[in-house]
């Protein structure tokens, strides 16, 4: 299963490095996920580098969560 991967448009692109380029790029995004498995993180963690979605992606360790 490929994993999902936001869609952005040429248009939102260029918005983007518009306002990279004024120096008034405050706004952000930060989306945090979880995976059974290290290797999908950083398969995604990749594509959304590479692909330019994400000017930074991390992956962290062993989380553990009680409900």
């Amino acid at each position: 299963m490929m994993p999902f991967i936001p869609q952005l448009s040429q248009g939102d692109f260029l918005a983007m490095e518009l306002k990279l380029k004024e120096g008034n790029m405050t706004e952000f995004i930060q989306l945090i996920t979880t995976v059974d498995d290290e290797s999908k993180a950083k398969e995604i963690q990749n594509i959304l580098v590479q692909k330019r979605v994400a000017a930074c992606a991390q992956v962290f360790g062993l989380i553990s969560s009680c409900f």
